[in-house]
């Protein structure tokens, strides 16, 4: 495939979850599918997590900043603005209970795509900032002062 059809599936994707279109992500989505960041394995993984972290931030929606593509794979910098954080949640193993608080997250993401399917994602994203965003994480009053609340 070109690099512009990768592309175009990466965005197909991303516009398919804002848009929780699941007829999509299972046409897109490979049944092997890997994401190492999150621990995701299959398409039925991948539709799980989704459900999971839509629930907990109904809103949830991300927006693509930048997209770069190589060989089979595409490079995107996202910024997710998580919405009210309404329902209970898994992060890094802890169960966090609503906070109604809001967060923008910045991410980069590598997608593998391999014959119209993505294959493989990985990415990293400011957890710290998620987690002080939504108030499980209240900083002293040096932090306060190093890092101060967006306006």
């Amino acid at each position: 495939m070109s690099l512009e059809e990768n592309k175009a599936i990466v965005r197909k994707v991303t516009e398919a979850e804002n848009s929780r279109d699941s007829a999509v992500i299972e046409e897109l989505i490979s049944p092997t599918y890997v994401n190492q960041s999150n621990q995701i394995k299959g398409l039925e993984g991948y539709k799980q997590f989704l459900t999971k972290l839509f629930k907990a931030f109904p809103s949830w929606h991300e927006t693509i900043e930048d997209m770069v593509a190589e060989g089979d794979k595409v490079c995107v910098r996202l910024t997710i603005d998580t919405g009210a954080h309404t329902g209970e949640f898994d992060l890094l193993g802890i169960r966090v209970p609503p906070t109604g608080k809001r967060s923008t997250v910045k991410s980069i993401q590598i997608w593998r795509i391999f014959d119209g399917k993505v294959m493989e994602q990985e990415g990293v994203y400011d957890e710290l900032d998620l987690l002080r965003k939504v108030g499980l994480i209240i900083p002293t009053e040096q932090g306060k002062k190093l890092f101060p609340e967006e306006v």
